[in-house]
């Protein structure tokens, strides 16, 4: 199958999103260069490997559901209750926030300049450059199918990281 650059595609022994390649350009002996869905170092594909690989179609990309996790950022010794779809953003975290751990998560930045504005139901934040951040609710899906209501509070922008199953428990301590 030829794959077009920006298509995502996926082995076909592996899941989304963690297996989710976004398709580049291909080299001149016919390999495929791609890199994670993300962000990431490129890697090549193998000419006589690319029958392995899936086209994702977009309802699939959009159906991924959100698991719970502990997130810390990159420069910060608290970690926060959130949930993940996996995906990534130039390789950190995109994960979302139930209302009160947003509040939380900003206590701890301690900036109070940011905050929760009812009319936008969103956080919003200023960034090194001192210009708006808006983080506006959204709605996710979870394994059990039900819905519920987060933030993306510094998805995109800051450096989360996901927190083994042992660093979370021993932070809590």
């Amino acid at each position: 199958m030829q794959f077009n650059k920006n298509d995502v595609i996926c082995r076909e022994d592996l899941g989304l999103p963690e297996g989710a390649l976004v398709c580049d350009r291909y080299n001149a002996a016919g390999g495929l260069l791609a890199h994670r869905l993300g962000g990431g170092f490129q890697i090549t594909i193998p000419a006589a490997d690319l029958a392995r690989f899936r086209l994702i179609p977009e309802g699939e990309k959009e159906a991924v559901v959100f698991q719970p996790g502990r997130f810390a950022l990159a420069d910060c010794d608290e970690a926060f209750d959130g949930w993940t779809n996996g995906r990534l953003w130039n390789g950190w975290e995109m994960p979302r926030f139930e209302f009160a751990v947003c509040g939380e998560i900003l206590k701890v930045l301690g900036d109070e300049r940011a905050g929760y504005g009812g009319r936008r139901d969103a956080f919003a934040t200023l960034n090194q450059d001192g210009v708006e951040e808006v983080w506006a609710a959204e709605s996710i899906t979870l394994a059990d199918g039900s819905r519920m209501k987060v933030y993306p509070l510094g998805a995109g922008a800051w450096m989360w990281e996901r927190m083994p199953e042992s660093e979370a428990r021993r932070i809590e301590i």
